[in-house]
């Protein structure tokens, strides 16, 4: 199993499905009526769909591995930072 406590900087990983915590704040989100585009699961699903390699760019002062990604919206370009926390939504890429 992938341990996210061994990712380093420049590491590439696949994203292989949305973790159920995103799922599950997505679901708040709707039933709460504040449901973004910029929903965490929104993102990852986005991500997945086009491209699920990332590459760990940052290691928090917490040892968390963090990513980040540029997605095209009808008002431009956003960036999102994204951090690991489920160890069974990636893998390790070779």
């Amino acid at each position: 199993m992938p341990d996210r406590n061994k990712l380093r900087v420049g590491d590439q990983i696949r994203l292989m499905f949305v973790p159920e915590c995103d799922l599950a704040q997505r679901e708040r989100e709707i039933m709460d009526g504040t449901e973004t585009s910029d929903s965490t699961a929104t993102i990852i699903e986005r991500i997945i769909a086009m491209d699920p390699v990332v590459t760990i760019v940052r290691i928090d002062k917490f040892g968390a591995p963090w990513f980040e990604v540029e997605l095209a919206e009808a008002d431009g370009i956003h960036y999102h930072s994204l951090i690991i926390l489920v160890d069974e939504s990636w893998e390790h890429c070779d």
